[in-house]
């Protein structure tokens, strides 16, 4: 549902970034773009590219379908913390 994800990127990512209380400069900053990405994802002024939206999935550790309002259910991934052997 095109209408869908264009409706909730923006609430998805901004539920996400205030339960982590970070501003949206530290989080653009944290995913590599630009200071005003975020702000502009938000407000719904620009959307992001392909390699912006990984990016900031991967900070939140969620799927870009979750994302983008396809998948209803924020699953998140597992992160796996690689130990070195000899510990």
């Amino acid at each position: 549902n095109e209408q869908m994800a264009e409706n909730e990127f923006p609430k998805r990512l901004q539920k996400l970034r205030e339960r982590e209380h970070i501003s949206r400069i530290v989080l653009s900053q944290l995913c590599g773009l630009a200071d005003g990405a975020i702000r502009k994802y938000e407000r719904r002024e620009a959307e992001p590219t392909v390699k912006s939206l990984v990016a900031i999935a991967n900070h939140f550790n969620v799927s870009t379908d979750y994302l983008l309002g396809e998948q209803i259910i924020e699953i998140v991934l597992a992160r796996t913390i690689f130990k070195p052997a000899y510990e």
